[in-house]
């Protein structure tokens, strides 16, 4: 499907060119996100128009990401419980966390924008992040995962039996003082 982008998008192309793409990313992507029209010889004509509209729409987007990416934290630590002597967590470390730990530090970073190839972050050590806050636009976040100092998992037969006594004896004291 041909379509014509109102916006840069990534290894696809920039504002005003005519590019070809599978019918599902232009339908399913590309249209509802308002980033391309498909295209006709009308939309030619209202994208030529609109031209120096969308190049300062585009111009003013680039400005925001130059302004985020500049005030944007650049070192993150989080904490996590380690499962054994090799660094393995328990759980693992994921964008959302991330995003949740920029924001601690007045960062505004959307889940979307973190490239995290490998997946999540499933054991301790720094990492190298790249942010991607526009296609011209582009920085990185030095995670540091670091063991949390609570030490080992609680056993969880431990925990329900230390639980249940517990509620067994408030219900004893209950019915003792009816």
């Amino acid at each position: 499907m041909k379509v014509i982008l109102l916006e840069s998008v990534v290894k696809l192309g920039e504002l005003g060119d005519a590019v070809e793409v599978k019918p599902g990313y232009a339908r399913n992507y590309l249209i509802p996100q308002r980033k391309a029209v498909r295209a006709t010889a009308e939309a030619m004509a209202a994208v030529d128009s609109r031209r120096e509209e969308l190049l300062k729409q585009e111009k003013a987007r680039l400005d925001v990401a130059k302004v985020r990416a500049e005030s944007a934290v650049k070192e993150l630590t989080i904490s996590r419980r380690v499962i054994d002597e090799e660094g393995r967590l328990f759980g693992s470390v994921a964008a959302n966390d991330i995003v949740q730990a920029a924001e601690e530090h007045d960062t505004e970073i959307l889940r979307s924008e973190l490239l995290m190839p490998e997946g999540n972050i499933k054991n301790t050590g720094e990492f190298t992040i790249p942010v991607v806050v526009h296609p011209e636009v582009r920085f990185e976040i030095e995670v540091t995962v670091v063991s949390d100092s609570s030490g080992e998992l609680p056993e969880e037969s431990s925990i329900s039996e230390s639980e249940s006594t517990d509620s067994n004896e408030s219900a004893d004291d209950e019915t003792s003082t009816e």
